[in-house]
């Protein structure tokens, strides 16, 4: 992307269906959170006035049933629609205003990216960015003093299985792609959900997501954002 004004989103965790999203001043922009039932499990997206943007209904066989806005339910696979030959990764839609946009990436090990036909699906005005190890040296692995002057002023998060700092995950909206936010950060969910799904297709659903023991009825958040 340019070097344009960026609108950077932060997930905690990292986990497309148990989510806090913030802006950069820590705003909450999002909050995703997933409701199990004794006959279904359901996704809501809301706002920061807490409106519902989007919800989902996750399914076994065919593609999740979604809901937009005040819009009637339709399957994922109506709205988002995924090519077939030569770019068989790209996942396709149309904003309200009859616009065309692609989602790229769809495949094992690669983050998603959003272009637009406005420059022939050219540049990228959105892309994901999951997070990243930080190997930092021996010497400053221990913990440094509040005012050791080694310590970084970029926010990291802490991955406890290999003691490495880590970038937090983060989708980055240019200022183009600010014009359609919301549907933008709902079509990323959707499919990072069963992006992820897919990539670990050999785990239960409650792995891939890294969800504890599930009682009915109960909200949770996934620990580890989900990521093995």
């Amino acid at each position: 992307m340019s070097s344009e004004e960026l609108l950077v989103l932060t997930l905690a965790p990292n986990n497309p269906s148990n989510t806090i999203i913030t802006s950069a001043t820590g705003d909450v922009v999002y909050t995703v959170v997933t409701e199990h039932t004794k006959t279904t499990t359901t996704t809501q997206i809301l706002n920061a006035q807490e409106e519902v943007v989007a919800s989902s209904e996750w399914r076994d066989v065919l593609p999740d049933k979604i809901t937009i806005g005040n819009n009637k339910p339709i399957s994922l696979g109506d709205w988002m629609k995924r090519s077939l030959v030569p770019f068989k990764d790209d996942i396709s839609f149309t904003d309200n205003e009859g616009r065309k946009y692609k989602w790229r990436g769809n495949s094992a090990g690669r983050d998603f990216e959003l272009y637009t036909a406005d420059d022939k699906y050219a540049s990228p005005i959105a892309r994901f960015h999951r997070p990243r190890l930080i190997h930092v040296p021996l010497s400053l692995e221990s913990d440094p003093s509040p005012n050791d002057s080694a310590v970084s002023s970029t926010p990291t998060l802490i991955n406890s299985k290999h003691r490495y700092p880590q970038t937090p995950a983060t989708l980055v909206l240019s200022s183009r792609a600010v014009q359609i936010q919301d549907t933008i950060v709902t079509s990323f969910l959707f499919l990072e959900k069963s992006h992820r799904i897919n990539e670990t297709e050999h785990q239960s659903r409650a792995d891939v997501l890294g969800a504890p023991d599930i009682s009915v009825g109960v909200q949770y958040r996934a620990t580890n954002g989900g990521v093995p």
